[in-house]
């Protein structure tokens, strides 16, 4: 089974896209009131996003034992 050698951009747009998104709510809460509407739109929106980030990059450190996207554990066999 050969492996496919993926770009850079391939492999971490998701989270780049979830970053970017959590960047642009923090920078619209910073400019605006968050007594109004539309700021306290902004701080749940970053309540939001950031755990979408958190389990974005969360996962992709994890694995499923036996499923064959997962990465192989240095120095353990898998058992069958």
């Amino acid at each position: 089974m050969s492996r496919h050698r993926h770009s850079f951009l391939y492999r971490h747009s998701l989270s780049m896209v979830a970053v970017g998104l959590l960047v642009v709510w923090i920078v619209g809460y910073r400019m605006l009131d968050p007594k109004t509407h539309l700021g306290a739109f902004f701080g749940n929106a970053i309540a939001d996003w950031s755990g979408s980030v958190v389990i974005i990059l969360g996962t992709k450190f994890l694995y499923e034992v036996g499923s064959p996207e997962s990465r192989p554990v240095k120095g353990k066999q898998r058992s069958a």
